[in-house]
């Protein structure tokens, strides 16, 4: 684990050592989960949509009562000198922002890269394995750090085996994976679940705006697990993942077991969509812009 450990963190805008980035255990973040959070991608120094992450960031803090009074781009510039500071070109970087410590009335603001996620690239040619688990998030839509029952998701698929677990709510329906968003195909048709009820992702909203274009119907409904048989296609969308084929859930195969149409189309969109998106981004910092 020490090995993962960034040299440098920074703490509203300092540049800072990471054994000095810390936290009071009196902290409201410690006792009540009182923040929220974003993760990032980088790709040869370049940050992939940091405007969506973090306004969704300052629509999490606000949908709680968390002070934020930074704006996008102080936070961008932020994530720049950290990601320069420790010599990081790909990877992920982590956002997280928490209530003021005890007598004081501004909130801190923490950043750092963290490697990327290794995901074998059999993963995206054969698909992965799923299981689902019951449970929820407290306020979905908003990114918060009470995330207990994603992690004791994770650690049941780590158990299991699987990649991802997926969560399944009080009325046995499966709303999103535990660090991802969930996505089915029937008869031609991308279907997800409600999204008051769900943490829209950003790669969640680029693959709908991808559907669109590539006139793929788009259907926001329930997803009964027990009508996981009726699916052809499933899949699963996350900041790390892109567009990621799932092809068994539970141990079950879906539909025949292989990565469907739809999927490897919006798979290749986004690929195409984030190659062109970096590599005009590393045109426009080489022009000075």
């Amino acid at each position: 684990m020490s090995t993962k450990i960034p040299k440098f963190v920074c703490r509203n805008g300092e540049i800072v050592p990471s054994d000095e980035a810390t936290v009071s255990v009196f902290n409201p973040a410690v006792f009540s989960a009182f923040g929220v959070y974003e993760t990032l991608l980088v790709w040869d120094d370049v940050i992939f949509h940091p405007a969506e992450h973090l306004n969704r960031l300052w629509r999490s803090a606000i949908a709680i009562g968390l002070p934020f009074p930074w704006g996008a781009e102080e936070i961008v510039v932020w994530l720049s000198q950290v990601k320069e500071a420790n010599e990081f070109h790909r990877g992920r970087l982590k956002v997280i922002v928490i209530g003021p410590p005890p007598g004081e009335d501004s909130p801190l603001c923490f950043s750092w890269p963290w490697p990327e996620m290794e995901i074998p690239e059999r993963a995206y040619e054969a698909g992965v394995s799923t299981i689902t688990f019951k449970a929820t998030r407290f306020m979905p839509q908003a990114k918060t750090m009470n995330t207990l029952p994603n992690l004791m998701a994770k650690n049941a698929a780590r158990a299991s085996n699987a990649h991802e677990a997926l969560l399944v709510n009080f009325r046995e329906e499966i709303t999103e994976g535990a660090t991802s968003n969930f996505f089915a195909v029937r008869e031609g048709k991308l279907l997800h679940a409600p999204e008051n009820e769900i943490l829209t992702g950003v790669t969640m909203s680029l693959v709908l705006e991808m559907a669109k274009r590539l006139g793929i119907p788009v259907e926001e409904t329930p997803l009964p697990a027990d009508q996981i048989e009726s699916w052809d296609e499933t899949f699963i969308t996350s900041t790390s993942r892109k567009v990621l084929p799932v092809t068994s859930i539970d141990g079950k195969p879906v539909g025949d077991g292989k990565v469907g149409e739809i999927t490897q189309a919006l798979m290749a969109e986004f690929e195409r969509e984030f190659e062109a998106y970096i590599q005009a981004h590393k045109e426009g910092d080489e022009s000075g812009s």
